[in-house]
């Protein structure tokens, strides 16, 4: 049968120096722990892998481990297709390629990178929540919805609804012009939006040269500041966003992110 290939991933994870009867106690204890975390198959327990697997991995992985067959039936009851049945449906969250959009409130003026959280089924999907880990420095950090409040309190980051007919944008990163600085020239595709963030020094904010960017932790987006954790001076960072929702399909992606030395540097795109 056919694999998507974060169910390879999670499968060569798995299955490197292990033999097909291990492979098959260790996924049925995978299974068992899922589901006490809301996952429903080994699928959905994959899309919130971070793990890489390349074809030429997968062909190797097949010639050295045999596929348990237990594994193949646990994979076959899936369903690809999302249900229209309400009563049996489950939400199914999906993500977009990130992109980078300048926001003004008319007042301040900010670059951010997002990207677009989707639901394919006809059920919503509720107090859905989304983080960001940055894989070489083990941080994991709630992240912030547009249209929500920001709050000053990472545990109070708010959840949202969504419904198979409104995507949700999510916040990844962000950056500022330097203090005191506007940006020159016309700025193109401005997007009009609420608050915009504003770094304001002050005598518990430490000085700021312009470089660097934020994570879009709820915290960051409420006061700036380069002495918060979700401050990353300039370099590449590989990054990991997931967004999950009670009971439904997780949605992740696996993105490099760009921290500029400009504020108008900022980059993200596939890992």
């Amino acid at each position: 049968m056919a694999y998507s290939k974060k169910v390879k991933r999670l499968l060569l994870y798995m299955c490197r120096s292990r033999s097909a009867e291990e492979v098959v106690t260790l996924v049925s204890g995978l299974l068992g722990m899922g589901r006490d975390r809301g996952f429903a198959s080994l699928a959905q327990i994959a899309e919130a892998a971070p793990l890489v697997l390349t074809d030429a991995e997968w062909l190797e992985l097949q010639a050295k481990v045999p596929e348990p067959r237990t594994i193949r039936a646990w994979l076959s009851k899936e369903k690809t297709e999302p249900t229209t049945d309400k009563a049996t449906a489950t939400p199914r969250l999906s993500m977009a390629q990130p992109r980078v959009e300048v926001h003004s409130d008319g007042i301040a003026v900010a670059r951010y990178a997002v990207t677009d959280v989707a639901n394919s089924s006809v059920v919503e999907a509720t107090d859905c929540s989304a983080w960001v880990e940055v894989l070489d420095r083990g941080l994991v950090l709630p992240l912030h919805f547009a249209g929500t409040q920001e709050t000053a309190s990472e545990a109070d980051a708010p959840k949202i609804a969504i419904s198979r007919l409104k995507p949700a944008r999510l916040e990844i990163a962000f950056t500022l012009p330097p203090p005191g600085q506007s940006p020159t020239g016309p700025l193109p595709d401005v997007k009009t939006s609420g608050d915009v963030p504003m770094y304001l020094p002050g005598p518990w904010i430490p000085p700021w040269n312009g470089e660097g960017c934020w994570l879009a932790q709820p915290l960051a987006l409420h006061s700036p500041s380069p002495s918060l954790e979700s401050f990353l001076p300039p370099g590449e960072y590989r990054i990991h966003v997931t967004v999950t929702c009670p009971g439904g399909v997780t949605a992740a992606g696996a993105f490099t992110l760009v921290s500029p030395t400009s504020w108008d540097g900022l980059q993200i795109g596939p890992s």
